[in-house]
C-alpha cells in the first residue's frame, strides 16, 4: 500500500449493527489516499469478524481488550501513518466529500492546524455548523459550541506528536484532547459543507449524568495542573455546574440537581 495521505481512526465496541455502514462510508470517499485503522475494543459480538471481512488493503484491523474508547483511539494514533488524522465512531458516517474537502482546505491554507465542517445529526434532523476561525482555545474552555461538537476535527499528524487521549476521562475525553491540541497548535478553520454524520447511539453523555459530572470535575482538575488562567477556569467550573444541575433537573433527579446548584452558589 502506498503511503496514505490521511489516517482515519475508528474504534468499535459491540458495533455489529452499524460497523459495516461506517466502513462503507470510508470506502465511498472521493479521496482515495487513506488508511482506516479499525480497532476492536474487546467486542463479544461479531464486530471483529465484520471488520476482517473487508478485503481492501487500506483497512488495517487491530483487536485489544476492553479498555475504553480512549485506549482504542490512542492505539490508532500510535499506528497512524498519514499526513492528516481524523476520527470516525462506529455508529456514524463520513459524507463522500469529507476527506477531500478538508484536505483541499489544508492544502490551500497551510497555516491552518485543524479543519472541521458541518455536522449532520440524522436522528434530530439538525445540522451543526462552526462559527469560529483562528484561535479557538478560549472558545473550547468556555464550552461554547462555536468550534466543537464532537470528534469531528481533521488534524495534522506532525502536530499531534505524543499527544494522546486521557484514559481517566469517561466523558469529555475528545474535548480535552482538542483543548490540549489547541494549546500546541491553535488555528482552527472549517469548510462550509457536511464532513460528518451523527446517526445516533444508544447512550449519550447526557444520559449518563453522574459519569459526566465526575468527568467535568476531572477535566477542570487537569486544566488546573496546566496552570491555566484562574478566571477562565472559574468560568468553566460555573458553566459545567450550570449544565449539570439543569440536566439533573430536566431528568427529574431533584436531589442531585439541588446538590450541584447549592455547590455552585458556594464556589
Amino acid at each position: 500500500m502506498d503511503q496514505p495521505l490521511v489516517s482515519i481512526i475508528l474504534p468499535v465496541y459491540q458495533g455489529e449493527a452499524t460497523l459495516k455502514r461506517a466502513v462503507l462510508s470510508v470506502l465511498e470517499q472521493k479521496e482515495e489516499r487513506w488508511e482506516l485503522l479499525l480497532i476492536d475494543n474487546g467486542s463479544n459480538d461479531s464486530s471483529y469478524e465484520i471488520a476482517q471481512n473487508f478485503s481492501d488493503e487500506r483497512i488495517r484491523v487491530f483487536q485489544e481488550k476492553r479498555r475504553g474508547v480512549s485506549f482504542a483511539r490512542n492505539l490508532g494514533l500510535d499506528k497512524a501513518q498519514g499526513q492528516y488524522l481524523c476520527f470516525l465512531d462506529a455508529d456514524d458516517r463520513l459524507p463522500p466529500d469529507s476527506l477531500s474537502a478538508r484536505i483541499h482546505h489544508f492544502e490551500k491554507h497551510p497555516e491552518i492546524t485543524a479543519v472541521d465542517g458541518f455536522v449532520e445529526r440524522k436522528r434530530q434532523n439538525t445540522v451543526w455548523n462552526p462559527q469560529s476561525k483562528g484561535a479557538v482555545l478560549k472558545t473550547l474552555l468556555a464550552l461554547e459550541d462555536h468550534a466543537f461538537t464532537g470528534i469531528t476535527w481533521m488534524l495534522k499528524r506532525e502536530q499531534v506528536a505524543q499527544l494522546r487521549f486521557n484514559t481517566e476521562l469517561s466523558h469529555c475525553e475528545d474535548l480535552y484532547f482538542f483543548i490540549e491540541y489547541s494549546m500546541r497548535a491553535d488555528h482552527y478553520s472549517f469548510v462550509e459543507q457536511a464532513v460528518y454524520e451523527v446517526i445516533g447511539r444508544a447512550g449519550s453523555a447526557m444520559s449518563q449524568l453522574a459519569s459526566l459530572e465526575r468527568s467535568y470535575a476531572r477535566l477542570i482538575s487537569l486544566l488546573k495542573q496546566k496552570k491555566m488562567d484562574s478566571e477562565i477556569l472559574k468560568r468553566l467550573e460555573v458553566k459545567t455546574k450550570s449544565i449539570m444541575w439543569r440536566s439533573y433537573l430536566k431528568r427529574g433527579q431533584i436531589s442531585s440537581a439541588l446538590r450541584v446548584f447549592f455547590s455552585s452558589l458556594r464556589s
